[in-house]
């Protein structure tokens, strides 16, 4: 998956993902991306499009 990731804009990932899941109440989604190296990506896992997150080196992965 993150080999065969690209990476896309906030407003895309925002667009196709419930980011209120990541979020606690009232979070901004740039509160939560902390670390500098943070990124928004889309790939695929397993045989499944899907967006994810890389954070403080943790992917949050999200799957239609």
């Amino acid at each position: 998956m993150i080999k065969q990731h690209v990476k896309v804009t906030e407003e895309e990932f925002v667009e196709n993902c419930a980011v209120e899941q990541l979020l606690e109440e009232d979070e901004p989604l740039h509160e939560f991306m902390t670390d500098p190296t943070s990124y928004f990506a889309k790939s695929v896992w397993g045989d499944r499009p899907c967006y994810y997150v890389m954070t403080a080196g943790f992917e949050f992965i999200f799957v239609n």
